[in-house]
């Protein structure tokens, strides 16, 4: 094919692929720091608790009173709600994987639109969920951003995923894809399923993202 009769390249979705790619590293890199972190703190931990089991005798804390005072500074029921949803929409996509890796692009047509049609309604559900943190009164200036930063993204790499299945079904009627299409594939599940991974350390950290319940309305409860 002659460079005059090429597609024009798609700058928005080779920034997609790129960034695919520094996710790709960074994934590689998380996994080797997370088993060095996890071998020193259980090293730390035995440590500890050989050194301070015949030496901690101190008043008992009340651990019930201090959960409590921490639910009602993040008892915001809008944002408890979203949280819920994204966590739910989590498992759904969970429960995908096996069949997005292996027969989305495969040779069978009917499961490449079914498994299409899975994350198009995915991508709505995540929508509705967005459109219900706004609502949400986050405990931290920066929560909003990140939440903003957290949708935007997993919507990209559900929307690549419906290209590759498009590209399976009606083959170079897009933008030619810089990688092999299994290659691609196997980079936005991943990157994903990180996604809804980052989601769950963002909202179960110690510092909790959600805010109080407002004065007129009933505080969420777990």
């Amino acid at each position: 094919m002659s460079e005059e009769s090429q597609p024009d390249r798609d700058p928005d979705f080779d920034r997609i692929v790129e960034e695919l790619a520094r996710q790709e590293k960074a994934r590689r890199r998380k996994t080797l720091i997370t088993a060095i972190v996890l071998v020193v703190i259980g090293a730390s931990s035995l440590f500890a608790a050989i050194f301070w089991r015949d030496a901690i005798h101190g008043p008992a804390i009340d651990v019930e009173a201090g959960e409590a005072e921490v639910l009602e500074e993040t008892n915001d029921p809008q944002c408890r709600a979203f949280i819920a949803d994204v966590t739910a929409e989590g498992v759904s996509f969970k429960n995908l994987l096996p069949a997005l890796q292996n027969k989305l692009i495969a040779d069978d047509p009917v499961e490449t639109q079914r498994l299409m049609d899975e994350i198009e309604a995915l991508r709505k559900r995540l929508a509705d969920a967005y459109a219900t943190s706004a609502d949400a009164n986050l405990r931290y200036p920066e929560s909003r951003q990140e939440l903003d930063d957290w949708f935007k993204h997993i919507d990209k790499e559900l929307a690549l995923m419906i290209r590759i299945g498009q590209d399976k079904l009606t083959p170079g009627q897009g933008t030619p894809f810089p990688r092999p299409a299994k290659e691609l594939l196997d980079m936005s599940v991943l990157a994903g399923d990180d996604a809804f991974e980052n989601f769950r350390m963002w909202h179960t950290a110690s510092l909790h993202p959600c805010g109080a319940a407002a004065a007129d309305e009933k505080g969420w409860t777990p």
